[in-house]
């Protein structure tokens, strides 16, 4: 049987470089051949333990691009029949049970029993990897394999943007600059948002956000709340953006929202946060939960990417190796001196 190259998650801080055998597709799958897959914070979880479901020893990695290697479809599979060898894709890495109320519901992204490659099963951080043929999407010509890479956390930011109820004139503010909160802001703007600020504590963050032409608050000195404030016009911004998953931001999402204002909760925090509920019922505020997204959402995110390649380019780091597994998790846990970690397979 033929062998590969896999980052394995042995352990608590610790990824080793094993070989492991090639994976067979089964029926209903493609072999992929890895081009660039980077690490998420849920990948930072499971380095350090602390995620729920993950059990070493796992292959991580769920935002990810590569190639088909062959594809092992259904009888009749017209999906299966969309793709062949060599074509760039990337991959929808949610796997949901089908048979629960949100599945049957049509919302598979929400699924009481949701799944991702990469926590649950082997994923992206190896030469190769199986997915299902109906998480597939074809990488158009224009866009290259590394910022392809981001589609999946990009989809992440449209479904939260989407999930808001902003619209072109409003005000936004984004608690976090980290990923997940500078594409919302990225996203804002390419929907026409000219006011939108990002709340954010570390300099490395706050410098990458200038560079992108965002306007950013520094969270570590002075009034966070009223320098956001006043940043969006005085009386606060029509959406906020939760991205930080932490006490002190949730405070501080309540504060900064205008009256009759939306606070969307992207982040999923290590424990409850303390929500000011007098100031939610005073101002008439909505809550807005958002979990990961639809397949629209991915499209969209993919789409995007496309058009505005060279805007969401600075996000990612030069490429690790496989070999470089264990510096490239330390560095994404830093967050000082890249946004994005990278592996580059191929």
């Amino acid at each position: 049987m033929p062998e590969m190259n896999a980052l394995v998650w042995e352990d608590v801080n610790t990824v080793e470089l094993r070989r492991k055998p090639v994976p067979e597709p089964q029926t209903g799958e493609a072999l992929l051949r890895i081009h660039n897959a980077g690490i998420c914070g849920s990948d930072l979880g499971v380095y350090a333990g602390v995620h729920p479901r993950a059990q070493a020893p796992l292959v991580m990695g769920h935002e990810f691009s590569g190639e088909v290697v062959r594809t092992n479809p259904r009888p009749g599979d017209e999906i299966g029949a969309a793709f062949s060898s060599g074509d760039r894709v990337v991959v929808e890495p949610l796997i949901s049970c089908g048979h629960c109320r949100a599945c049957r519901s049509g919302n598979a992204y929400v699924c009481e029993n949701l799944r991702l490659y990469g926590i649950d099963t082997d994923g992206a951080f190896a030469e190769y990897v199986s997915v299902a043929l109906d998480r597939l999407y074809r990488v158009p010509d224009e866009l290259d394999s590394r910022t392809a890479a981001l589609t999946e956390p990009t989809a992440v930011a449209v479904h939260a943007v989407r999930r808001s109820p902003y619209k072109p004139g409003d005000s936004a503010v984004v608690l976090g600059g980290g990923p997940i909160g500078t594409l919302i802001a990225l996203v804002l703007k390419l929907n026409g948002c000219d006011n939108v600020v990002v709340s954010e504590p570390r300099e490395y963050r706050q410098a990458l956000l200038r560079k992108l032409d965002i306007d950013v608050i520094d969270a570590s000195s002075g009034d966070p709340v009223q320098a956001a404030r006043q940043a969006v016009g005085g009386s606060g911004a029509d959406v906020v953006f939760e991205v930080a998953g932490v006490d002190a931001t949730a405070a501080q999402a309540t504060a900064i929202a205008s009256v009759l204002g939306t606070i969307v909760v992207v982040a999923v925090p290590k424990h409850p946060l303390a929500w000011d509920d007098v100031a939610i019922s005073f101002k008439e505020l909505t809550l807005t939960g958002t979990r990961v997204y639809a397949p629209f959402d991915f499209e969209r995110a993919l789409a995007l990417l496309a058009r505005n390649a060279e805007l969401f380019r600075p996000l990612l780091s030069d490429p690790f190796a496989l070999e470089q597994g264990g510096r490239a998790f330390e560095m994404a846990k830093a967050g000082d001196q890249v946004m994005r970690a990278v592996f580059e397979v191929r």
